[in-house]
């Protein structure tokens, strides 16, 4: 079959406005990555050299703003590749002076890699930010009101707009090295809860954000707790539209003595063991939860005109879910041995509650069967 080839007399006849855009595209690409080597010198020798002199300035500007007094100890500068990189040393919160000025947030060092993509969005967007080795303080008042690095924050408010939460939560990415933190919990008259070793990191893209919290409480309440979430929507002032889903594990605890902190739902004397815990909720609502036990020792009380419930082993899967109007309790290869030996085999059931969610009228249904396996035999031999 015979080639067709271009007339060179149609080549000439290419229109000059399709030769000017190329030409004038041509040159926006070149003065472009003039402007971009520019930049990158000015910011070099220019902007870099001179933010140390910026360091008191920046304090006192965050003083005013917190109404706490701040302290920046040192700032330096660097380079992560081609992105500016900016390191704060000693950063300090401290309560005001008149309530004995302690410190309320210790960030030994801060790295903020900045992100080129500032310039076009003329917003300050990080490729990264980093902390290194910080201690924060955290007290619940008798009042019940939070106190978080020196500010009050109550509970039972809607979260005003704050610009620093939404910029956070702008940012790519997030990590917490090697943190401690404290917990103080005046309305329950509880002694101080120490968190140490706390790792985080926190993944954003376009409204969905995914982290992951690992921390080691005293050895003799848990051991290293490890919780990872996946949630869309979230925004400091409307926090009622999330939705998403937690993941607790704990390979050992001592659940009754978390009580000084946590309000359990029924009174526990005595439990230990391991655990795995799954929370879904949406529109700020929850709507299920599940649980993987491998329980030992276990006391506790169902309800006030009800006899103490005493197991020496527990294991199974139990959760609640909710469809509205709808709910669902259900267990799966659920068993136990009490303490007098008894044993009661693996078993499976379900109770469903019709209209229990609306209080529309309500109705019900029920399904249990046996099971032959037990999920404990899965869980390590010590949980057993």
């Amino acid at each position: 079959m015979p080639s067709v080839r271009a007339s060179p007399r149609a080549s000439r006849a290419r229109p000059p406005a399709l030769r000017r855009l190329v030409r004038v595209a041509g040159i926006a690409v070149i003065a472009g990555f003039a402007a971009f080597a520019l930049l990158l010198l000015a910011v070099r020798y220019v902007v870099f050299p001179r933010v140390e002199s910026y360091r008191d300035t920046l304090a006192e500007r965050l003083t005013t703003q917190l109404g706490q007094p701040v302290e920046i100890a040192a700032l330096s500068t660097g380079w992560d590749g081609w992105n500016p990189k900016i390191a704060i040393h000693g950063f300090r919160v401290r309560e005001p002076i008149a309530s004995g000025s302690a410190v309320v947030l210790d960030l030994p060092e801060v790295d903020l890699v900045v992100a080129w993509t500032s310039l076009p969005l003329f917003d300050l967007r990080l490729k990264e930010l980093a902390i290194e080795r910080p201690r924060l303080a955290i007290r619940r008042d008798r009042a019940g009101m939070l106190h978080l690095a020196g500010i009050e924050i109550d509970p039972a408010r809607q979260a005003e707009a704050s610009a620093l939460p939404e910029w956070l939560l702008r940012q790519p990415r997030i990590l917490v090295r090697d943190a401690l933190i404290l917990w103080n919990d005046d309305l329950r008259n509880a002694p101080q809860l120490v968190l140490d070793r706390v790792q985080f990191r926190l993944e954003n893209r376009f409204g969905h954000h995914q982290f992951g919290i690992r921390g080691t409480p005293p050895a003799e309440l848990a051991a290293p707790i490890d919780v990872r979430g996946d949630v869309t929507g979230a925004s400091p002032r409307d926090w009622q539209k999330t939705s998403g889903r937690l993941y607790v594990r704990l390979d050992y605890a001592d659940i009754a003595a978390w009580k000084e902190w946590l309000p359990l739902p029924v009174p526990i004397a005595s439990g230990e063991g391991a655990m795995r815990l799954w929370f879904d909720f949406a529109a700020g609502q929850a709507t299920g939860l599940t649980a993987d036990l491998a329980l030992a020792d276990v006391k506790a009380k169902l309800g006030t005109d009800l006899p103490e419930l005493d197991l020496s082993r527990l294991s199974g899967r139990a959760g609640w879910r909710v469809d509205a109007p709808d709910q669902e309790f259900f267990a799966r290869e659920l068993s136990f041995t009490a303490a007098n030996g008894q044993v009661m085999p693996a078993m499976d059931f379900s109770l469903t509650l019709s209209g229990a969610i609306d209080g529309g009228e309500s109705g019900g249904s029920s399904s249990s069967t046996a099971s032959t396996s037990s999920r404990c035999a899965r869980l390590p031999p010590s949980c057993r």
